[in-house]
């Protein structure tokens, strides 16, 4: 049963009451079930080819099929738990076992003894990037492209299931013997996942995960490993949760939108580059492959000054798209905040600047309203930042303390319109002011309910530049001005009378 990857869903079944089983009580409690667990003998160790920070890599074999090749990590257990690295190895175990992308190396076996862990993986004949640069000296931009795009394709696998590598750089960009890029050493990786693996999470979270990993691979991947007493594996694991599920304590890059990397073209890199920005903690991938010179090799550890930095030159010279994206890449993304002191909490080092006030007071009305007013028009007039945030909390405490019918509610949408038309003026050709509201409110004040009169807001927005749309209406565009309804003259829309009159 172990060499076949398909199986009827009676056997599903059965597999799936097997890890019940093993995860309530032990490793050794499955073998002796009626399918047997693989085991560390099964495999033959042909040769040590690499040793890492974790432990050492063999070549080896699988005794019933020698022309299948595994890189084996062997990792023991009391140096892990000497070097306090347990939950190291828990991680990069559980997010192998979750990861099944064509970018990302496969692991097919998690083994145990006594004294050792084994990861049993797919082994990659191509060696890694890093020697790659080191043979060449630097890579062709095309190849730097290319080679980067891949790596955009396994961050966002990655992020979307909810793992973060965290530890990217030419070392840990395995080159298959197709040519392709698979990212590996997954012990540093950020994994949201809070207890021992079972086959539902495997089956759940992998598409076809049952044509994919044979029942043997199934039952190692989901087998608890053991460090020392039931106690002391738990203590591991609680501390992983700890960095997993932390208070915003861990910092790592903050901007992990899921970015679509399907579609780039590789022959233009500054568009390429433009989406690794916001995929992981990663420095500027090209800049290692096409220069081979990492860019932290530095005996200064400052911020580089963009102005001064030096390029190549005559035949190494990097063309100026290229040079764009690494400076891109370089930028901080400046953002401005200010408001109540909620986000700068949450986000403690997101921010170029941020003025902060106190916010829970929900019978302060003005607090911090005047606060942001008084930073607001001299952080418009400043340069250096690429969104200014101005969070009002006015209107909200208003309508908690009074309602939205009361003569302080008139009051503070009177500050806010004036607010609005200061900051207008100040508004140039190359910013967009968003005013929005970010929830309504009930007749009595109530806000954060599903009513609609909760869920609706307002939202403005401005621009410094005119744009006249008629002017680009050409002979094959036709333009639509719809009034989706009328109003009464009391400004009532809704009923049958209003819907004439758009």
């Amino acid at each position: 049963m172990d060499s076949s990857g398909l199986f009827s869903g009676a056997d599903k079944e059965n597999i799936l009451e097997i890890t019940n089983k093993a995860s309530e009580n032990s490793l050794c409690d499955v073998s002796k079930s009626c399918l047997k667990a693989p085991e560390i003998s099964d495999f033959e160790i042909v040769k040590a080819i690499s040793r890492g920070a974790f432990g050492k890599v063999f070549l080896g074999y699988k005794k019933t099929n020698k022309d299948q090749l595994y890189a084996i990590k062997v990792m023991k257990k009391d140096e892990m738990i000497n070097k306090n690295m347990v939950s190291q190895v828990l991680r990069e175990r559980n997010a192998l076992a979750l990861t099944h992308s064509p970018f990302c190396v496969q692991l097919f076996y998690s083994l145990q003894t006594s004294s050792c862990v084994f990861l049993v993986m797919e082994y990659m004949i191509g060696g890694d990037v890093k020697s790659l640069i080191a043979a060449n000296g630097a890579l062709p931009e095309d190849m730097a492209a290319f080679y980067a795009a891949e790596v955009v394709l396994a961050l966002q696998y990655l992020h979307s299931h909810g793992i973060i590598h965290r530890d990217l750089k030419p070392d840990n960009m395995l080159i298959s013997a197709q040519g392709h890029i698979k990212l590996t050493d997954f012990g540093l990786s950020r994994v949201t996942f809070h207890r021992d693996l079972e086959i539902s999470d495997l089956v759940n979270g992998t598409p076809n995960a049952f044509n994919i990993r044979t029942p043997g691979q199934l039952l190692s991947l989901t087998s608890h490993l053991v460090f020392g007493s039931a106690d002391k594996t738990n203590s591991y694991m609680d501390s992983t949760l700890s960095t997993t599920h932390g208070n915003g304590s861990f910092v790592c890059c903050s901007n992990l939108n899921s970015h679509t990397a399907s579609g780039m073209d590789v022959d233009s890199p500054s568009a390429l580059y433009s989406k690794l920005s916001t995929m992981d903690c990663m420095s500027p991938p090209n800049a290692h492959n096409l220069s081979g010179v990492s860019p932290f090799l530095a005996m200064d550890r400052s911020p580089p000054d963009n102005s001064e930095l030096e390029w190549p030159e005559d035949e190494e010279a990097l063309n100026p798209s290229t040079e764009e994206t690494i400076l891109a890449l370089l930028k901080s993304d400046p953002i401005v905040f200010m408001g109540d002191d909620t986000w700068s909490s949450l986000y403690p080092n997101r921010f170029l600047r941020h003025y902060d006030f106190p916010s829970f007071n929900t019978w302060d009305l003005d607090t911090v309203d005047r606060g942001v007013r008084k930073h607001l028009i001299p952080e418009v007039e400043k340069s250096d930042w690429d969104v200014l945030i101005a969070h009002f909390l006015g209107v909200d405490h208003c309508g908690h303390r009074y309602g939205p019918y009361h003569l302080e509610m008139k009051r503070k949408l009177l500050e806010i319109n004036q607010t609005i038309s200061d900051i207008m003026e100040y508004v140039d050709k190359d910013t967009v002011l968003f005013v929005i509201g970010d929830h309504g409110m009930t007749t009595t004040g109530d806000h954060g309910g599903d009513s609609e009169s909760e869920l609706n807001s307002a939202l403005f927005i401005y621009s410094g530049s005119p744009c006249d749309i008629m002017e680009y209406v050409d002979k094959d565009t036709v333009l639509f001005v719809i009034g989706d309804h009328g109003m009464t003259t009391t400004g009532d829309h809704g009923g049958d009378s209003e819907i004439l009159r758009q």
